[in-house]
């Protein structure tokens, strides 16, 4: 069984259009499995360099606890932090909730 988590974070565009991702838990409730973008209104060449698939690949395996070890996006702190924030928020929902 995996576990599914939409999370949404502030970035550098206007709150009404957050960062929000889905992100994908193995059936140990730790492990990242996937992460997808389902929307952002960050600005192209800066914060929206989240959808290249090099940066997404590093979620793959990680422990949502290690979000503290997420390669920035060079040129936007603001959305890098909102990953990082969505990230832990979505690996605290899943840990409190996962297999109850």
């Amino acid at each position: 069984t995996a576990y599914s988590v939409v999370a949404k974070a502030k970035g550098f565009a206007p709150p009404t259009n957050p960062v929000t991702w889905e992100i994908v838990f193995e059936s140990d409730a730790k492990t990242i499995r996937e992460v997808k973008i389902v929307s952002h209104g960050e600005t192209p060449g800066y914060g929206a360099n989240m959808e290249e698939s090099s940066f997404l690949d590093q979620f793959k395996g990680m422990s949502g606890a290690d979000s503290s070890e997420i390669d920035g996006i060079s040129g936007a702190t603001v959305t890098s932090d909102a990953i990082r924030a969505l990230v832990n928020n979505a690996y605290e929902f899943i840990s409190a909730h996962a297999g109850k």
